[in-house]
């Protein structure tokens, strides 16, 4: 070993110092014996190497005193101490030291290798690279513009504060067009909220099949033959007075008391009498559209058991035996056509229906037909001189089959009672 000599604090002050070797050292090295040296068992570690150390240069001392050389210090070995503590009985330590292989030496022992592991070393942490530093933008330098002399500060002059005005109210105008714009934006506002609010949502179109009305068949009136059960067959000859003929018949009937029979009139040939031979037969003239507009298929004349009956002085009594008083009624084609026809004919029917609803012409309580209204059909008619001899004509329409009729009878009961008849079915 060599001893590091301290360095001088200035070269040109101390002179170099020469090391040697320690005397002592060599001799015990001298006395220790050859001891073949064993082959290891496992690798050793190698030391570190010793530090170079270079002497000072002599070639930059030149012209200086050259440095006396002293002998080195000598080394003091210290006194040999166990540094490890005593090992128990029995335990075997596995590190070989310098003293016990001198004490094996002198003993003439050799020394037995002491085998040891190596560990490796630990895992040295990877260290992850810090980050570069941030980079500051440096603040860009505000220019200084060349400088200018100042006004020298004056003072503001103090003098007394002026008064305050009150503020004017400023007026506020629209023009007309800035008017009419506003008014149209608040008209857009309303209509489309109304819209909004009063719009249905929208539905969505299911197709429904049209249903197809199946046409159901129209409701037809009875016939008459079918509302009168009664009726009775009276033979006149085409030789006789036809209306006398058909009044003493009539008269020989044993009527109901308010109800109606058929008469079925025919000739000597048992040919029944149409409609039209009957009017002639029975002298009357109708007017033209009279018998055109009413059904040559579907009427009737028939005799009616009168039981309401005036005395002279016009109070009203009842027949014990019903009297018999002639009907005719019909099915009408035009109704607008026949009653115009009907009105043409009421300043001559009296004269023409005397013979068939036996009364006396001079007997009128009016020059002109009234009016009258039952069950909603309208009546025209005239009395000579009560209810019970008269000539009264209706006008009955029947809604539910469309159909309207015409009724011709010699009293107020007996029309008030056929009106009832069309109108039950």
């Amino acid at each position: 070993m060599y001893a590091m000599p301290e360095e001088p604090k200035n070269p040109s002050d101390q002179k170099p110092v020469l090391l040697e070797p320690s005397k002592d050292i060599e001799n015990l090295l001298k006395e220790l014996p050859k001891i073949d040296s064993p082959k290891p068992i496992a690798p050793l570690l190698k030391p570190p190497p010793a530090p170079q150390i270079t002497p000072p240069s002599f070639k930059a001392m030149e012209g200086t005193a050259k440095p006396q050389i002293s002998p080195p210090p000598k080394l003091i070995s210290p006194p040999v101490s166990n540094p490890s503590p005593p090992l128990p009985q029995g335990a075997k330590s596995f590190v070989r030291t310098m003293a016990e292989d001198l004490e094996a030496a002198k003993k003439g022992i050799k020394p037995e290798p002491k085998p040891f592991e190596i560990k490796p070393p630990p895992a040295i942490p990877k260290i992850t690279p810090l980050p570069p530093p941030l980079e500051i933008p440096s603040a860009p330098q505000a220019k200084l513009g060349p400088a200018e002399k100042t006004r020298s500060l004056e003072l503001p002059k103090i003098g007394p504060a002026p008064l305050a005005r009150p503020p004017t109210a400023r007026k506020f105008a629209l023009s007309p067009k800035k008017l009419i714009i506003i008014l149209i934006i608040i008209a857009a506002i309303f209509a489309g909220a109304w819209f909004f609010l009063t719009r249905e949502p929208e539905k969505t179109a299911v197709f429904t099949p049209t249903p197809v009305p199946i046409p159901s068949p129209s409701p037809t009136p009875k016939t008459f033959s079918e509302l009168i059960p009664s009726a009775s067959q009276i033979t006149i000859p085409s030789t006789q007075n036809f209306p006398t003929a058909l009044t003493n018949r009539v008269n020989s009937l044993a009527l109901f008391a308010s109800g109606l029979t058929l008469l079925n009139l025919i000739d000597e040939n048992s040919t029944p009498y149409s409609m039209n031979q009957i009017f002639e037969k029975l002298g009357i003239t109708p007017p033209n559209g009279l018998l055109e507009n009413l059904d040559s298929n579907e009427w009737i004349i028939a005799a009616y058991g009168q039981k309401e009956s005036f005395d002279s002085r016009g109070l009203l009594t009842f027949n014990e035996t019903p009297k018999p008083k002639i009907v005719f009624a019909a099915k009408i084609f035009d109704l607008i056509l026949l009653r115009s026809a009907l009105n043409n004919w009421e300043s001559a029917m009296a004269a023409d229906l005397k013979n068939l609803f036996d009364f006396d012409s001079k007997k009128a309580t009016s020059e002109t037909f009234l009016n009258n209204i039952y069950s909603g059909a309208d009546i025209r008619y005239r009395n000579f001189p009560f209810a019970d001899s008269t000539i009264n004509y209706a006008l009955v329409n029947l809604a539910k089959f469309n159909t309207d009729y015409f009724i011709l009878t010699g009293s107020r009961e007996s029309i008030y009672s056929t009106i009832d008849l069309l109108q039950t079915q």
